[in-house]
């Protein structure tokens, strides 16, 4: 029954893709998607029923099993919720109908988020969903980590290209670089939002220790030796 009902999940999440795709084309609607969705609607409903029927709330809501449960239960009401703003859409008036639609795509959040009830279904997924819940703890302490020694770094950072900033003031002579280390690295939170690119990829390390070297090797070492610690231990 738990594998019956999660090819159902499945085939609904594939038939959710294809229905963005259409949208996202700007492709007439099509019908059947709605019917189909409310026949999974239907399926997920009654579906859950039987398991209060059969299990009972008591152990539904036991404490191994009591977020996966809630998770089921809100998917299903916003399905619910859905289908039935969808009926009012079809049938009101034109002054209600704006308001609905818009309300029906927020709700189509919770819709996406259907695929996540095989998870509640299959025992291996639901095994490994709980060893990642499990390390939200210890991820939760080593980003405290990284982000002190992101801020801490992004200090010294700072101040060396505020003491480059006065000297080129000093000199009157601005180099082709003094605007892109200003833009990286002009304020603590522009630094460390330069670290954050640095360590994810969002733009290349090198780069920007080649413009700290502007203010110094001892800035650009500390940018290399930060990199290297969050590579290399870290993460």
């Amino acid at each position: 029954f738990d594998v019956l009902i999660s090819v159902i999940v499945i085939g609904n999440a594939l038939m959710l893709g294809v229905q963005v795709n259409f949208e996202v084309q700007d492709k007439p609607p099509n019908d059947w998607f709605k019917y189909l969705e409310w026949g999974c609607t239907a399926i997920f409903t009654g579906e859950m029923a039987l398991r209060i029927w059969a299990i009972g709330l008591k152990k539904m809501f036991a404490r191994s099993e009591r977020f996966m449960t809630i998770m089921d239960m809100v998917l299903v009401i916003f399905s619910l919720v859905d289908t039935l703003l969808d009926v009012l859409v079809a049938s009101g008036s034109q002054a209600n109908t704006a308001s609905v639609a818009r309300l029906i795509k927020m709700l189509r959040v919770g819709r996406l988020l259907r695929p996540l009830r095989t998870v509640a279904l299959l025992s291996e997924l639901r095994i490994i969903a709980k060893m990642i819940a499990s390390s939200f703890r210890s991820l939760f302490w080593l980003l405290c980590i990284l982000l002190v020694f992101t801020y801490c770094v992004s200090l010294v950072l700072t101040q060396g290209a505020a003491s480059y900033f006065q000297d080129v003031a000093e000199s009157g002579k601005i180099s082709d670089e003094y605007i892109e280390v200003k833009n990286a690295f002009g304020s603590i939170f522009v630094t460390m939002y330069s670290l954050y690119l640095s360590i994810t990829g969002g733009r290349s390390w090198g780069e920007f220790a080649h413009l700290m070297s502007n203010a110094g090797a001892f800035y650009s070492g500390l940018l290399s030796f930060f990199i290297f610690v969050n590579l290399f231990s870290i993460l």
